[in-house]
Protein backbone atom coordinates (compact mmCIF):
# COMPACT_ATOMS: atom_id res chain seq x y z
CA UNK A 1 0.00 0.00 0.00
CA UNK A 2 1.76 3.13 -1.11
CA UNK A 3 1.56 6.16 1.32
CA UNK A 4 0.41 9.92 -0.54
CA UNK A 5 2.67 12.47 -0.59
CA UNK A 6 1.96 15.33 1.97
CA UNK A 7 0.63 17.98 0.10
CA UNK A 8 2.46 21.28 0.19
CA UNK A 9 1.29 24.39 2.08
CA UNK A 10 1.44 28.39 1.76
CA UNK A 11 1.58 30.88 4.20
CA UNK A 12 1.91 34.26 4.81
CA UNK A 13 4.72 35.38 7.28
CA UNK A 14 8.06 37.49 7.98
CA UNK A 15 11.42 35.07 7.98
CA UNK A 16 12.26 36.39 11.75
CA UNK A 17 15.59 34.12 12.44
CA UNK A 18 17.18 31.69 10.37
CA UNK A 19 19.97 29.25 12.14
CA UNK A 20 21.49 26.26 11.62
CA UNK A 21 22.19 23.49 13.92
CA UNK A 22 25.41 20.72 14.17
CA UNK A 23 23.27 18.11 12.41
CA UNK A 24 23.19 20.88 8.78
CA UNK A 25 19.47 21.33 9.30
CA UNK A 26 18.63 25.45 9.00
CA UNK A 27 16.00 26.14 11.28
CA UNK A 28 13.60 28.86 9.89
CA UNK A 29 11.51 31.01 12.18
CA UNK A 30 8.55 33.10 11.36
CA UNK A 31 5.77 35.28 12.95
CA UNK A 32 2.91 32.82 11.03
CA UNK A 33 1.87 29.56 11.40
CA UNK A 34 3.88 26.92 11.05
CA UNK A 35 6.31 28.88 13.57
CA UNK A 36 9.07 27.22 12.10
CA UNK A 37 9.97 25.22 9.03
CA UNK A 38 13.27 23.00 8.06
CA UNK A 39 15.46 22.64 5.68
CA UNK A 40 19.27 21.38 4.64
CA UNK A 41 19.36 23.29 1.60
CA UNK A 42 21.86 26.41 1.79
CA UNK A 43 20.39 28.06 -1.29
CA UNK A 44 17.03 27.53 0.53
CA UNK A 45 18.62 28.76 3.84
CA UNK A 46 20.01 31.57 1.95
CA UNK A 47 17.22 33.12 0.46
CA UNK A 48 14.91 32.79 3.81
CA UNK A 49 17.82 34.66 5.20
CA UNK A 50 17.72 37.79 2.20
CA UNK A 51 13.86 37.77 3.85
CA UNK A 52 14.81 38.03 7.54
CA UNK A 53 17.23 40.53 6.21
CA UNK A 54 14.82 43.25 4.36
CA UNK A 55 11.72 42.69 6.61
CA UNK A 56 9.41 41.78 3.60
CA UNK A 57 6.15 40.09 4.38
CA UNK A 58 6.84 36.32 1.99
CA UNK A 59 4.39 33.81 0.88
CA UNK A 60 6.32 30.81 1.92
CA UNK A 61 5.90 26.96 0.92
CA UNK A 62 6.58 24.27 3.06
CA UNK A 63 5.34 20.49 2.96
CA UNK A 64 4.14 18.88 6.20
CA UNK A 65 6.10 16.14 7.71
CA UNK A 66 4.10 12.76 9.34
CA UNK A 67 3.40 13.96 12.75
CA UNK A 68 5.21 12.58 15.98
CA UNK A 69 4.20 11.73 19.37
CA UNK A 70 6.99 12.46 21.53
CA UNK A 71 7.32 10.20 24.89
CA UNK A 72 5.19 12.86 27.04
CA UNK A 73 2.18 11.92 24.39
CA UNK A 74 2.86 14.90 22.94
CA UNK A 75 2.33 15.14 19.22
CA UNK A 76 4.23 17.77 17.14
CA UNK A 77 4.15 18.52 13.43
CA UNK A 78 7.54 19.69 11.40
CA UNK A 79 7.31 21.21 8.19
CA UNK A 80 10.12 20.85 5.27
CA UNK A 81 10.92 24.59 3.54
CA UNK A 82 10.34 24.38 -0.06
CA UNK A 83 10.89 28.12 -0.29
CA UNK A 84 9.45 31.57 -1.11
CA UNK A 85 6.52 31.67 -3.36
CA UNK A 86 6.64 35.56 -3.92
CA UNK A 87 6.97 39.12 -1.91
CA UNK A 88 3.50 39.64 -0.41
CA UNK A 89 2.88 43.42 -0.10
CA UNK A 90 1.43 44.22 3.27
CA UNK A 91 -2.14 44.95 3.79
CA UNK A 92 -2.50 48.64 3.39
CA UNK A 93 -4.53 48.39 7.11
CA UNK A 94 -1.62 46.73 8.79
CA UNK A 95 0.69 49.43 7.37
CA UNK A 96 -1.92 52.94 8.53
CA UNK A 97 -2.12 51.24 11.56
CA UNK A 98 1.54 51.90 12.14
CA UNK A 99 1.59 55.38 11.42
CA UNK A 100 1.19 57.71 15.15
CA UNK A 101 -1.79 60.26 15.14
CA UNK A 102 -0.94 63.80 15.04
CA UNK A 103 -4.58 64.99 15.92
CA UNK A 104 -4.85 66.75 19.44
CA UNK A 105 -8.14 68.31 20.40
CA UNK A 106 -10.22 67.52 23.43
CA UNK A 107 -12.28 64.51 21.81
CA UNK A 108 -8.95 62.58 20.98
CA UNK A 109 -5.97 63.38 22.55
CA UNK A 110 -3.03 60.57 23.03
CA UNK A 111 -2.14 60.65 26.37
CA UNK A 112 1.59 60.43 26.31
CA UNK A 113 2.08 59.69 30.28
CA UNK A 114 0.69 57.39 31.99
CA UNK A 115 -2.09 58.55 34.97
CA UNK A 116 -0.76 56.76 37.56
CA UNK A 117 3.05 58.18 36.86
CA UNK A 118 1.24 61.71 36.41
CA UNK A 119 -0.27 61.43 39.86
CA UNK A 120 2.84 59.80 41.32
CA UNK A 121 4.93 62.97 39.62
CA UNK A 122 2.13 65.54 40.74
CA UNK A 123 2.19 64.09 44.29
CA UNK A 124 6.46 64.25 44.31
CA UNK A 125 5.97 67.72 43.08
CA UNK A 126 3.10 68.45 46.29
CA UNK A 127 5.44 66.69 48.32
CA UNK A 128 8.24 69.12 47.82
CA UNK A 129 5.79 72.53 47.53
CA UNK A 130 4.80 71.22 50.96
CA UNK A 131 8.28 71.10 52.60
CA UNK A 132 8.93 74.06 50.94
CA UNK A 133 6.15 76.03 52.67
CA UNK A 134 7.18 74.84 55.97
CA UNK A 135 9.03 77.75 57.37
CA UNK A 136 5.78 79.81 56.46
CA UNK A 137 3.46 77.66 58.44
CA UNK A 138 2.61 78.48 62.12
CA UNK A 139 4.83 76.07 64.03
CA UNK A 140 1.76 73.67 65.07
CA UNK A 141 1.16 72.81 61.77
CA UNK A 142 4.60 72.14 60.97
CA UNK A 143 3.35 68.24 62.32
CA UNK A 144 3.86 65.38 59.38
CA UNK A 145 0.62 64.91 59.11
CA UNK A 146 -0.20 68.41 58.34
CA UNK A 147 2.69 68.49 55.51
CA UNK A 148 0.90 64.96 54.15
CA UNK A 149 -2.26 67.25 53.90
CA UNK A 150 -0.71 69.73 52.27
CA UNK A 151 0.86 67.08 49.81
CA UNK A 152 -1.95 66.04 48.89
CA UNK A 153 -3.85 69.34 48.14
CA UNK A 154 -0.65 70.91 45.91
CA UNK A 155 -0.77 67.11 44.05
CA UNK A 156 -4.95 67.07 43.77
CA UNK A 157 -4.15 70.66 42.26
CA UNK A 158 -1.22 70.23 40.00
CA UNK A 159 -3.51 66.69 39.26
CA UNK A 160 -6.54 68.46 38.07
CA UNK A 161 -5.92 71.36 36.68
CA UNK A 162 -6.97 71.88 33.33
CA UNK A 163 -4.90 73.78 30.67
CA UNK A 164 -6.26 77.05 29.37
CA UNK A 165 -7.95 77.40 26.40
CA UNK A 166 -5.76 77.87 23.25
CA UNK A 167 -2.05 76.82 23.31
CA UNK A 168 -0.20 79.07 25.49
CA UNK A 169 3.13 77.75 24.00
CA UNK A 170 1.82 79.48 20.52
CA UNK A 171 1.39 82.65 21.92
CA UNK A 172 3.69 85.35 22.42
CA UNK A 173 5.80 85.18 25.61
CA UNK A 174 5.80 89.49 25.43
CA UNK A 175 2.89 89.99 27.85
CA UNK A 176 4.99 87.57 30.28
CA UNK A 177 8.20 89.42 30.14
CA UNK A 178 6.66 92.61 30.70
CA UNK A 179 4.39 91.15 33.59
CA UNK A 180 7.60 89.94 35.25
CA UNK A 181 10.16 92.58 34.22
CA UNK A 182 12.22 90.30 31.74
CA UNK A 183 13.13 86.55 32.02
Amino acid sequence: MATEAPERITFVAHVTNVTKNDYGWYKIETDGKPRTVDTKRDELAGEAARFQRSGKLARISATPRPPKTLENGFTVQDHWFEGIVEEVEEPLDDILSTIPSEARNETSFNRRTNPYDAWRMALSTGAKLAVDTLPLLQPASQTPEAQQKLALWWATWIFTTQMPSGTPLDEPLDDIDAEFGGL
